[in-house]
């Protein structure tokens, strides 16, 4: 696989025309792709299905591709739309000169192929040119380290990759490797106001080009410059989904509803994570808890690396490092934190290996071109690989991990499932009893993994949620798994990666993400983990990770100064908790992003198209971290009013505002009107108790000269459950429905609360209230009921700065 090569446009021979036919599903097409010998003539057929809500599916079948191997599992809703639906919303045409075009309600084109041609054939190579406006911009691609929000000018290919085994040190240090762990074939395109989504549905090597690219530094042209993008695959059929938002937000409705959205995580998966490969024993564990309690530092999975094998083989445990496993994996959670251990699936060949030999039994691993099971070289040695493209495979496999798990787990870290399979070529692991060749399966390796991992875990806890963290991953991943983006270094390159890749692999299906925060390879140094941490403090996932052999890097392992800077932002982490999981409930819900670029929530300001040191952290929240060495850094600030917790101080959107590095704070700001669910759990612990919260309301005391706009009324949901079983899905729920309503007279400001149990499946909560400032006049209705409060005056810390709020409590 040549990861920076790529099919050219000039190879293709382009379909002129076709037999184009409309049933009752959509349209039908017979085309042939023409060729110099006309004795290989191909003949090919074509199918558009619409969907309601402007969903529509190409797909294209031959003798060169009779059958799509994907495993992505897509959800389109039931079925197809009918003609009046159609003529409603958008649709996706496809003409006698196989030229396709998505239309509008009005019939107007949005998006259509290059007229000098659009579909191509080159072997077993497929592509579809689309004509370019000036103003397009283009995001999403699922995991990629190009260090940017917008991705115009951009040439990928989709092969996931070992990124350590497969590049060379100088790239994975400072460079853009690419292709990297996970596959995702999802573009976005944005066209004037309006967002469309293209997802190739193909596992295999799928490429795409956003329009010119830059030549290399010699000056060498890298592709065709022809005021086209394209999408395309090396082999398989190129099955295409055309999605019309028209806005980002509902874009990403659609498409995590079709690519199915990730379950409500066990509220410990939303805690702050403490890793290290050389973690490795109960001993490692005490000293990890005795540490985290004697520095108050909140933590709810402490982590196992490979080391806890015995000799690297998955499913066991050294005997030296773990004399009673379950005994000693139950005496480090007694502290309430959870172990997580990591999984790798390679299965060392040891015949005096009782899991080789089951899954030797079971016809469980995959074959070489000989028939027999394919061998790799990773840490056990020479190592076979479970099959996850058939059912025997998987059910093996889940198995296992049931059985492992009854040792106490209720999680675990998926690690080398790109697959990495060390120095031997993987291309002769072969699938399906050998039958399917490498490239049908190898970017749904990760996929078929999590899906049976995940299902281990529910046989062996029927009724709690599990957690799962993978490298790599396929379309439909966020199902089953979050994902960590792969091994990074120490230093700024990659701290300042983290945003766009985070933010666009969000986009792209994957909400439940982040990184090895400080860096994985390398050592941290001080002011690089205290920024690391800042920037990442409120990232879907939190883990600090570092390999071994370098410098320790856990929060006390430098100096007092990193000791204090870290502690406080891992704990006002877990103030936000509640709001963080429930940003995860209404993704669940809706598919709404949790971690999301400026564009999703303002999309009309323009200056935000391609800010990626800048993010939202659902509707309410504005992150502008240091990502960088510089000391002083300018925040865009959108329409409307912002509170920089910074600071304590409003400011207006619209223009920008000014920050300097501190110890201290970052610049975090909340939108007015806000209402945010804030733990008042002591600092220091991570107990979970979802009724323990207070509510924090940002309403700007308007000037009626000055603000007329700011908001009169304002509203928010909060949700709360035991944060650990399935007794949600069962009614064992609570939510309360919060607004709060402002009137200016001639005497001042009023503020009216209001709270309301919308649910009590999981009991009911008293409502305590901080409204930032200082008021005079406050009402309160609970449940229906006008309460008398009596506000009273108070202090909040939060980012490192004092903050006065006015409290109400209905007790």
């Amino acid at each position: 696989m040549f990861y920076n090569k790529y099919p050219h446009p000039a190879n293709f021979s382009f379909v002129t025309t076709a037999s184009v036919e409309s049933d009752r599903n959509g349209l039908a097409a017979s085309f042939t792709v023409p060729t110099a010998n006309r004795s290989r003539t191909l003949e090919a057929t074509s199918g558009v299905t619409s969907y309601t809500a402007g969903i529509h599916h190409l797909t294209l079948r031959s003798v060169l591709w009779p059958e799509n191997h994907s495993q992505a599992e897509l959800d389109f809703g039931g079925a197809p739309a009918s003609e009046a639906a159609k003529e409603a919303g958008s649709s996706l045409r496809l003409s006698d000169g196989f030229q396709l075009q998505l239309v509008d309600g009005h019939g107007t084109a949005i998006l259509q192929t290059a007229p000098d041609g659009g579909f191509g054939v080159s072997g077993e190579q497929s592509i579809l040119r689309f004509q370019m406006e000036a103003e397009d911009r283009f995001y999403g691609m699922g995991e990629k380290w190009f260090g940017r929000l917008e991705l115009s000018g951009i040439q990928t290919k989709y092969w996931n990759t070992d990124v350590w085994g497969d590049f060379d040190v100088p790239t994975c240090v400072g460079g853009r490797p690419d292709p990297v762990y996970a596959s995702i074939p999802y573009l976005i395109l944005r066209r004037g106001d309006r967002f469309i989504g293209m997802l190739v549905n193909n596992p295999g090597a799928v490429f795409m080009r956003t329009g010119t690219v830059p030549s290399d530094e010699w000056g060498i042209q890298r592709a065709a410059d022809d005021g086209t993008f394209v999408i395309g695959s090396e082999s398989g059929p190129l099955d295409v989904v055309f999605m019309d938002g028209p806005t980002l937000p509902e874009l990403t409705r659609k498409y995590q509803r079709l690519v199915g959205t990730t379950p409500v995580p066990p509220v410990w998966a939303l805690g702050y994570h403490q890793c290290r490969w050389g973690y490795g024993s109960r001993t490692d564990l005490e000293w990890l808890n005795s540490n985290l309690d004697a520095h108050s530092i909140p933590c709810d999975g402490i982590w196992l690396d490979i080391d806890y094998m015995d000799g690297y083989r998955v499913f066991t445990f050294d005997a030296g490092a773990f004399s009673a496993p379950a005994e000693d994996i139950a005496a480090a959670q007694a502290s309430g934190r959870r172990v997580v251990p990591i999984l790798d699936p390679g299965v060392k060949r040891d015949t005096d290996y009782s899991v080789f030999e089951s899954g030797r039994e079971a016809d469980a691993f995959c074959r070489n071109p000989q028939g027999e099971p394919f061998v790799g070289l990773v840490w056990p040695g020479e190592t076979v690989f479970p099959d996850f493209s058939v059912e025997r495979g998987r059910r093996w496999w889940r198995d296992q991990v049931a059985a492992f798990a009854a040792a106490g787990f209720h999680g675990a870290w998926v690690d080398m499932n790109d697959p990495s399979t060390g120095s031997v070529l993987a291309t002769d692991m072969l699938f399906d009893a050998g039958t399917k060749s490498h490239e049908t399966y190898h970017n749904q390796y990760g996929l078929g993994m999590a899906a049976a991992t995940r299902e281990g875990f529910e046989d062996a806890h029927p009724n709690e949620r599990p957690f799962l963290l993978c490298r790599s991953a396929f379309t439909g991943s966020g199902r089953h798994t979050a994902l960590w983006t792969g091994d990074n270094y120490s230093n700024y390159h990659h701290l300042e990666s983290v945003i766009p890749t985070t933010l666009n692999l969000a986009l792209s299906g994957i909400p439940f993400n982040g990184p090895d925060v400080g860096g994985f390879g390398g050592d941290s140094w001080e002011q690089l983990l205290i920024d690391w941490t800042k920037a990442c403090f409120l990232f879907p996932f939190f883990r600090n990770h570092s390999t071994a052999g370098s410098r320790n890097q856990e929060p006390w392992s430098l100096d007092s100064r990193v000791l204090e800077v870290t502690r406080s932002f891992i704990q006002l982490r877990y103030r936000f908790r509640p709001y963080l999981y429930n940003l995860f409930v209404r993704h669940a819900e809706t598919g709404d992003a949790i971690l999301r670029p400026i564009i999703y929530d303002y999309p009309n300001d323009r200056r935000f198209d391609a800010i990626a040191d800048q993010f939202m952290i659902g509707p309410n929240l504005l992150h502008a971290p240091f990502v960088s060495e510089l000391n002083e850094r300018d925040v865009l600030l959108p329409e409307g009013r912002w509170y920089a917790l910074d600071t304590g101080e409003w400011a207006d959107g619209g223009g920008a505002v000014t920050r300097r590095k501190s110890d201290s704070s970052t610049p975090l700001f909340v939108r007015d009107g806000a209402i945010i669910p804030w733990s008042s759990a002591p600092a220091g612990e991570n107990r979970w108790d979802g009724s323990e919260v207070q509510f924090l309301v940002f309403v700007s005391e308007p000037d009626a000269a000055r603000h007329a706009d700011s908001p009169r009324h304002t509203e928010g949901r909060y949700v709360w459950d035991d944060g650990i079983s399935l007794g949600y899905t069962r009614g064992e729920r609570s939510a309360v429905h919060i607004t709060a309503e402002l009137r200016v007279s001639e005497t001042g400001p009023r503020l009216s609360l209001s709270i309301r149990h919308d649910q009590t499946g999981y009991g009911t909560l008293t409502p305590t209230v901080a409204v930032i400032g200082e008021w005079e006049e406050i009402d309160l209705v609970v449940d229906g009921e006008p309460l008398v409060p009596v506000p009273t005056r108070g202090q909040i810390g939060i980012n490192g700065c004092s903050h006065t709020v006015t409290v109400v409590t209905a007790s």
